[in-house]
């Protein structure tokens, strides 16, 4: 009588069931860091585009208004006439309007916003070194 070698059919099954608990545990985890990444990601993308807009205003010597509604923020430039509509995916805002001035002063000591559902301030004294122009 010949004997095989090799698993039998409720060991593999045993082991499926242990691999794909574990990777149930671990891949929430995953995609939980994955949505902090790119939370924090668009984080940064807001601090460069409230720099590039202080930039903008004082290179062009032209005043440039952001206006924050919910999960967008437009960018208007008076010079051009032209208008840019950023979205965020992660990050939400209640409805303000800044104004950078000619010389890349915001008017607004601070800004209020919500990452993921978490309420955050930035504050401009920091970032723009300068009080705002009244």
């Amino acid at each position: 009588m010949r004997r095989f070698v090799g698993f039998s059919l409720i060991e593999l099954m045993i082991v499926l069931a242990i691999m794909m608990s574990l990777i149930g545990l671990v891949g929430g985890g995953v995609i939980g860091a994955i949505d902090r990444a790119r939370a924090q990601t668009e984080v940064i993308g807001l601090h460069q585009l409230l720099k590039k807009a202080g930039i903008k205003a004082f290179s062009t010597g032209q005043n440039v208004v952001l206006i924050f509604d919910k999960t967008t923020v437009r960018v208007s430039f008076r010079s051009t006439g032209l208008d840019k509509i950023i979205v965020f995916e992660h990050l939400s805002f209640k409805p303000n309007k800044i104004t950078f001035f000619k010389n890349g002063v915001p008017d607004a000591t601070s800004l209020a916003f919500a990452v993921r559902g978490r309420d955050r301030q930035l504050d401009f004294t920091s970032a723009f070194g300068a009080a705002p122009q009244k």
